[in-house]
């Protein structure tokens, strides 16, 4: 958004990113080797390995995957402006709310063998990051090792998986396991997930602004133009420039509250009222950073 949108008075409402690293970076496959290490006891270890690997895993502690886990955004946007929440849309375009889970196989499984993934109701999951019918799977989904690709490490594949949360969870309440099942012997890897919903509620002009609008067409505000408390304040002309031309005043606007930026103003009234919200709680989560951005010089928070 320009600074001249800005002050034209158009405030998008997606100000807000939800900065945990687990959510957003991609997992480390240069420390996959770590896999040789012991699995924790409800699993085979040794012969095999087999790792969920999400997001932001440092590597270290073994049970950061179940400790801290996956996070996983309820997925109400709606990417393809068809006004269906796009976790109640079976086909979205343009799709980008997924989070990917890498599964590691190590071992030299046969292409004829298949491991086993399960998870919870409260997420769907996915071959590819875009959403349809076709790319989606149920629990338990049985895949084939013919279908991993492989990667740098010997005897080392990597299958692709996303999530997509339906709704808000618990903390770490959703379980997904991903089993090799060879001659009896269970060689596997766990992984804890929570859907969380960080939200932004505007309201504007014509009241508070829908989910599924939030980012198109977004919430107006006006341009801050009158002076609600009977100031003296002369604000600066601002000089225009255009190639060719000589340089152009913008009108003054003596008393004008957006130019009062150095003292309080009383019995302000112009405001665009936006509340935030976090599930689970904060309390729950405990750690992590909510960070509220703007874009373009001509909004003030």
């Amino acid at each position: 958004m320009s600074a001249r949108s800005a002050a034209r008075g158009i405030l998008g409402v997606a100000l807000l990113l939800w900065c945990i690293a687990p959510l957003w970076a991609q997992p480390d496959l240069g420390n996959a080797e770590r896999g040789n290490q012991e699995q924790e006891g409800k699993f085979a270890k040794g012969k095999y390995v087999i790792k969920l690997l999400i997001p932001g895993d440092p590597g270290t502690p073994e049970n950061y995957r179940t400790a801290v886990g996956a996070f996983v955004a309820v997925n109400d946007d709606d990417d393809d402006a068809d006004d269906v929440a796009d976790n109640g849309d079976p086909t979205v375009a343009n799709e980008n709310d997924l989070v990917l889970v890498t599964i590691l196989a190590m071992g030299g499984m046969p292409d004829t063998d298949s491991l086993v993934v399960r998870w919870d109701n409260e997420i769907d999951v996915y071959t590819k990051p875009g959403k349809s019918p076709e790319l989606q799977l149920q629990s338990p989904a049985s895949i084939p090792f013919e279908k991993f690709r492989a990667i740098d490490i010997p005897n080392t594949k990597v299958f692709e998986i996303y999530l997509e949360g339906d709704q808000v969870s618990e903390l770490r309440d959703i379980e997904m396991t991903a089993v090799y099942d060879k001659e009896g012997t269970n060689w596997g890897d766990e992984i804890a997930i929570t859907v969380m919903k960080v939200d932004v509620v505007a309201t504007g002009l014509t009241g508070a602004v829908s989910e599924m609008k939030e980012e198109k067409p977004g919430a107006f505000v006006h341009w801050n133009l009158d002076n609600d408390d009977g100031s003296p304040n002369d604000v600066p002309a601002t000089p225009v420039f255009s190639f060719g031309n000589p340089p152009t005043d913008v009108p003054k606007h003596p008393g004008a509250d957006y130019a009062q930026d150095t003292q309080a103003i009383t019995e302000e009234d112009d405001l665009l009222q936006v509340q935030l919200s976090l599930a689970p709680s904060a309390d729950a989560l405990a750690s992590g950073t909510l960070t509220l951005r703007r874009s373009g010089a001509g909004v003030r928070v």
